[in-house]
């Protein structure tokens, strides 16, 4: 079972031992007093309606999700309860979510206030109705633990930096590693990431490693938000607290009452997501909300000396196509060069030659949450042999040669000489593909994204010794290893 709080939306769901949900339950806020709630099994609708209330995410509601969707599938038990934590004190991006991690976040809650005051009630709901699962907590900001975004903070002296523990640490690592492993980066390719949701942030990235980051020590750093402010100045911030505003009425107004709202003045009661009718209504704040992504992507433009690819993600960038544009517009304004009018949905090969290309990534977080913590629950007292990503993806079956495969056996790994289109082809009815050779970018490698093949390339020879046997194929960390007895 996969828990992901977030700042609009509550989402869990449940998987059975493929890489796809067997049944989901969300609740999404709609506005101040109603919220939808939504119930399926499968790509099937069980129960959808609008709850009217004045509490914002009430227990009942976390509650009768948890239990709807487990209803929904008496034949599935979870025996794994992974919860997306917006936390960054661990270095490790997936780890037990035991009282320490708890009283942890529970300490630093302001970090990200919109989400893990909510992640905290799903872990006592899920820890009393299943005891007997393992809880895990999926770090959401793992992705920036790195040298490059250490020192964010230049301007202050050392001793208050280490004491106040002002360091970088990054946000919506999940959604930002989906968005990687489907770009796929070569070593040296410059891309941007326009993460347009309930929440926001810019992130550049080198290859696969992250160098720069709009959203460093908290939740309301960066562009504007639905109700946060997004990076504000200090001196609006200690001007406030000189007349008397305290630290709680502070932190309600940048993180609530604040962002594309405020600027639409809006009453909270009447709030509504960021969608495309913002946009026609409230034409001249919504231009103010636009900037606010210029001025973070000229930023990251310029940390990156140049960009190649430039990928939006989030939901709102899915459902707000107008949002996409206005930004693409100004971008070509100041002199951007972009070869493509509509944006590149991917996972797909990209062509950088004639400029920055735009993309757009339907990056699914419960994937990566679900995807982390089978990793977790499947690594102790394995032999991993580590492999070139190609396509990200979960298979476990016996490793078959493809010249001579059953073709009945379906969930079998299938292991092939080269990654050709024939044999991308040829593999796509069963559960992976590994390849001795081949190229990430090549023809054969596209059919398998396209597919959805979980897919790597493997040029440890030995891996041949275990033909015929059952293989744990990781195909999201790169990795491959043969199956104890026992699992």
């Amino acid at each position: 079972m996969t828990v992901n709080a977030g700042g609009s939306s509550v989402k869990v769901h449940l998987f059975g031992r493929g890489k796809l949900p067997e049944a989901s339950a969300s609740i999404a806020q709609m506005d101040i007093l109603s919220r939808r709630v939504t119930i399926r099994s499968g790509s099937e609708t069980i129960r959808e309606e609008t709850v009217y209330g004045t509490e914002s995410w009430s227990c009942h509601d976390l509650v009768s999700a948890v239990c709807s969707i487990v209803n929904s599938r008496p034949d599935i038990r979870p025996e794994v309860i992974a919860h997306r934590v917006k936390f960054a004190r661990e270095r490790s991006p997936v780890c037990e979510f035991d009282r320490r991690i708890y009283n942890s976040v529970l300490l630093n809650s302001n970090l990200a206030r919109l989400h893990n005051p909510i992640t905290l009630e799903l872990y006592n709901i899920t820890e009393r109705a299943f005891p007997d699962a393992t809880q895990l907590a999926i770090l959401d900001s793992g992705i920036f633990f790195n040298d490059g975004l250490s020192d964010s903070c230049p301007l202050l002296p050392q001793r208050i930096r280490n004491r106040y523990e002002l360091r970088s640490t990054g946000h919506h690592g999940l959604a930002l590693e989906d968005v990687i492993n489907s770009l796929d980066p070569p070593v040296g390719l410059k891309s941007i990431c326009v993460h347009i949701g309930s929440g926001a942030s810019v992130s550049g990235f080198v290859g696969k490693e992250p160098q720069f980051s709009s959203m460093v020590h908290a939740s309301i750093d960066g562009p504007i938000m639905n109700s946060r402010s997004g990076s504000y100045s200090a001196g609006a911030v200690l001007k406030m607290m000189s007349k008397g505003a305290s630290l709680r009425t502070v932190s309600d107004l940048l993180h609530s009452h604040s962002g594309i709202f405020a600027l639409a003045n809006q009453e909270l009661e009447d709030r509504t997501m960021v969608k495309d009718t913002i946009a026609d209504i409230y034409d001249s704040p919504f231009n103010v909300y636009i900037a606010s992504f210029i001025r973070e992507i000229v930023s990251a433009y310029s940390e990156l000396s140049g960009c190649d690819v430039i990928v939006f993600s989030g939901g709102v960038a899915r459902s707000g196509p107008k949002i996409v544009r206005m930004i693409v517009d100004f971008l070509k304004h100041m002199g951007l060069r972009v070869p493509n009018t509509d944006p590149i949905l991917l996972p797909c090969r990209l062509d950088t030659r004639s400029g920055c290309v735009i993309a757009v990534c339907k990056e699914a977080e419960e994937r990566v949450i679900a995807a982390k913590a089978r990793s977790f629950v499947f690594q102790e007292e394995a032999d991993w042999y580590e492999c070139d990503l190609v396509v990200p993806g979960l298979a476990r079956g016996p490793l078959l040669n493809l010249k001579t495969t059953d073709k009945k056996q379906v969930n079998a790994i299938i292991l092939t000489e080269k990654l050709t289109t024939a044999a991308a082809l040829s593999a796509q009815r069963f559960g992976g593909l590994i390849a001795l050779t081949g190229d990430a970018l090549g023809h054969g490698a596209a059919i398998c994204r396209e597919i959805g093949l979980p897919t790597v390339i493997c040029s440890n020879e030995s891996v041949l010794e275990h033909l015929g046997k059952e293989v744990f194929l990781d195909a999201t960390e790169g990795r491959i290893r043969l199956c104890s007895q026992n699992e």
